[in-house]
């Protein structure tokens, strides 16, 4: 698997093939990341029924994975450069992110 992706750039009115290098993040990066996707669970005790309720911030959750996976890029490596990048390279780069950094909570 190739940690790195091309993709088409627009500089200076002329789009050219820029390398965006990916890096596998670490486990205290993934902590990180979980924590700000998602938040504080709520748990609710009752005899009859409790229950623990998460939320899951998924556009958070994106945005702050391209953040922690992103090691070059010709943009900047900001919330607002991920934030500022048209949507059909966001995508592209997400694809990527996920393959080298995939969602397993259980560790394995």
């Amino acid at each position: 698997m190739s940690d790195t992706l091309e993709i088409d750039w627009e500089k200076d009115g002329k789009i050219t093939k820029e390398t965006v290098v990916f890096k596998k993040i670490t486990y205290g990066e993934l902590n990180d990341l979980l924590e700000i996707a998602l938040g504080k669970a709520k748990i609710k005790a009752s005899a009859d029924s409790p229950s623990l309720d998460l939320e899951f911030d998924l556009a958070r959750y994106r945005e702050h994975l391209l953040l922690k996976s992103i090691a070059k890029a010709p943009f900047p490596i900001t919330l607002e450069g991920i934030r500022s990048l048209p949507v059909d390279v966001a995508n592209k780069l997400l694809e990527k992110a996920q393959e080298v950094n995939p969602f397993l909570l259980s560790g394995t």
